[in-house]
């Protein structure tokens, strides 16, 4: 419950989850992996959380993934259409995109399968941090 998590972590318990799982999923990343946990940790204030009910839209299918770190913290983003899992748990959507400053465009819409956590960041802005 979320008594016994404020209890052990303290009041900011999500941030504290929050943070983990990002860093986890820097650290398991093939692109971003080098990254040390303390610069996660500097920069963790500009990631925006965001949570999606099942079936609901994530990213949009002209979204420029290159402009933006986004990580799945919770769920699977998966094309509307398809219903192929394009990104799933502790992934960092189109990270080689991120680093090659390219985007690639989604054939369609990103929706959440099941209920979706996200974390946002603009790239330009961690990168400055």
């Amino acid at each position: 419950s979320t008594s016994y998590l404020e209890s052990m972590l303290g009041e900011n318990f999500r941030n504290t989850l929050y943070f983990s799982l990002i860093n986890i999923s820097f650290l398991s990343s093939s692109c971003f992996g080098k990254l040390n946990s303390k610069l996660i940790e500097q920069v963790f204030h500009l990631f925006e959380i965001k949570t999606f009910s099942f079936n609901s839209p994530v990213l949009p299918k002209n979204y420029d993934t290159a402009d933006n770190i986004v990580v799945v913290i919770e769920g699977n983003l998966v094309d509307k259409i398809t219903k192929q899992v394009i990104t799933k748990r502790g992934d960092i959507v189109n990270e080689k995109d991120i680093i090659n400053k390219k985007s690639t465009e989604f054939k369609n819409d990103l929706i959440a399968d099941p209920d979706c956590v996200i974390a946002i960041c603009n790239y330009s802005k961690f990168i400055e941090e």
